[in-house]
């Protein structure tokens, strides 16, 4: 089944500083990826030019684009658009659409459903996980993505928050242990909308098969979950006066340490939460001024 972004251009954007398996079973994944640096800084105009596309294909369904391929005008950029909310009272979609980008463009996990293809208006909210996605891991044996991204300044506060929001997702309850919709519901929202989707017939009947294992005893269906996380450092003056050879290396650097004392956290926060059965894929990426940064981007997206 192929994957529903429509250009790899934004991977290349890109450059791993940290891949690394956290458990003995390759399970557990994390990523860290540095956007490129233009007089040493980071490029976000070329990020917002990468992201123009793949809003769309994330946003509206395969289906909807289809109406839209031989329509002049960007009407379904529009469409689009339209989803999101107010970028002013818009905290977490960026980090969303990052993370449906890496899920595609680097995982090769195609999409099954978003959020925002269920949602009326920009101010309308649809609970549960951020977008659906499944992966091949070997023969007969897959597993559904379910998605969650967090913007924060501080690190560890936007990876504890993420692991708290998959538990709560994941045993249908809110913080005060009273039942919420979670991912159980999730699966009958994406049985529902499956035709939404320009699936071909084989298709539809094996994304059933994966949200219900029980329609196919060969298959191993497993639960999986995709986190990106985005955090803020900062660029010391003096810094940006080295060469932009130098400053990259060494801000690479600087990150591959900050992870290496800090990746633990989420092992810890996987044992702590009980959810060592689960695959992770985890995605990191350092912004400068994050909340000024996620304004910018969204807004020129968006414009």
């Amino acid at each position: 089944m192929r994957i529903s972004i429509s250009s790899m251009d934004f991977i290349e954007l890109f450059e791993p500083v940290v891949q690394k398996t956290l458990d003995d079973y390759d399970q557990k994944h994390m990523n860290v990826f540095l956007l490129q640096t233009n007089a040493n800084e980071f490029d976000y105009n070329s990020l917002i030019d990468r992201l123009l596309d793949p809003m769309i294909d994330f946003t509206l369904s395969r289906v909807t684009k289809s109406k839209f391929k031989d329509s002049p005008g960007g009407r379904a950029s529009k469409m689009a658009r339209q989803k999101f909310r107010k970028v002013n009272e818009n905290k977490g979609e960026l980090g969303e659409l990052l993370l449906y980008c890496f899920l595609e463009s680097h995982l090769n996990a195609p999409k099954v459903l978003t959020k925002y293809e269920l949602k009326t208006s920009n101010n309308d909210y649809v609970k549960g996980s951020d977008g659906v996605h499944f992966l091949q891991v070997d023969e007969g044996e897959y597993q559904l993505i379910f998605c969650e991204s967090k913007t924060y300044k501080n690190f560890t506060n936007a990876l504890s928050d993420a692991f708290e929001s998959i538990y709560y997702f994941k045993n249908e309850i809110n913080k005060d242990g009273e039942y919420k919709a979670g991912l159980a519901f999730e699966k009958t929202i994406i049985s529902a909308h499956l035709t939404n989707e320009s699936f071909t017939d084989d298709e539809l009947e094996f994304l059933k098969k994966l949200i219900y294992p029980s329609r196919d005893k060969n298959l191993e269906i497993n639960d999986a979950f995709g986190i990106f996380i985005g955090y803020e450092i900062t660029f010391d003056p003096n810094d940006k006066l080295k060469p932009p050879k130098r400053f990259k290396e060494e801000l690479k650097e600087e990150i591959r340490k900050y992870m290496d004392s800090n990746s633990h956290r989420i092992m810890d926060l996987i044992k702590k939460y009980n959810l060592e059965g689960h695959s992770f894929y985890i995605y990191i990426m350092p912004f400068t001024e994050i909340d000024k940064s996620r304004k910018k981007i969204l807004k020129e997206v968006l414009e």
